[in-house]
């Protein structure tokens, strides 16, 4: 008997165990806004956001500001967003890693990470964007 059921889509793409990491330019109020737009458009769910108060940077003295994101994607692998910006102003350079799976998948981790930069650059500076 054969089922017409499809199982979860999986990349192949090459194990990351530290995720993959881009830097993109961005407004610190418009996370939340990025991090929907991926989970819309990656088939991903929004598991909780991890916010961080200001801290100091480890070496030097310049505030920096930290935010994590647990998502699920639609075959159930947990997937960890974390979003550092070591400048108080908007908009800044807002380093964002993600790692996708217990491996990580640096495919799956890339194309996540554009949606997020993608995002982030259309909100840069404005109130609203229309979604691409």
């Amino acid at each position: 008997m054969v089922s017409c059921t499809g199982s979860p889509r999986r990349s192949h793409g090459q194990p990351s165990p530290t995720g993959t990491v881009i830097t993109a330019d961005g407004d610190w109020d418009d996370l939340d806004a990025a991090i929907e737009a991926a989970c819309a458009k990656t088939e991903h769910a929004l598991v909780r956001r991890v916010a961080f108060q200001l801290q100091p940077a480890e070496v030097i003295d310049i505030p920096t500001r930290r935010r994590a994101y647990d998502l699920v994607t639609v075959g159930g692998e947990p997937t960890h967003v974390t979003f550092v910006a070591r400048q108080t102003g908007d908009p800044t350079p807002i380093e964002i890693t993600a790692k996708v799976g217990r491996f990580g998948d640096a495919a799956r981790e890339d194309t996540l990470l554009k949606v997020i930069s993608a995002r982030l650059t259309d909100l840069k500076g404005k109130d609203f964007a229309p979604m691409r």
